[in-house]
């Protein structure tokens, strides 16, 4: 699955965890902060599963060192993801 985000659309951090959660397959329990996004990153959501963040320096401009954490948590996903079956991506476009 891939989900597009419009970093136009993103202007707090909430509204990121609100894109995460409408994406199909999203656990209802998702937590809405950094530690459930690692964990749904990890396992709780099916993969293949990539991330297009468009527009992602208004993203950056608005939610400031929040979007380099989410960023963060997201190279962690990548990092611990290394069966093709199980892939994790993401891809920031400016």
């Amino acid at each position: 699955m891939i989900l597009e985000i419009d970093g136009r659309e993103i202007k707090a951090v909430s509204d990121f965890h609100d894109r995460l959660m409408a994406a199909p397959g999203m656990p209802h329990f998702y937590g809405r902060n950094f530690a459930a996004l690692n964990d749904v990153l990890n396992g709780f959501i099916e993969r293949p599963f990539k991330i297009v963040w468009r527009n992602a320096a208004v993203s950056r401009a608005n939610l400031g060192e929040d979007f380099n954490k989410l960023v963060w948590v997201m190279q962690q996903g990548v990092e611990d993801t290394t069966s093709s079956e199980r892939k994790f991506e993401f891809e920031i476009i400016e």
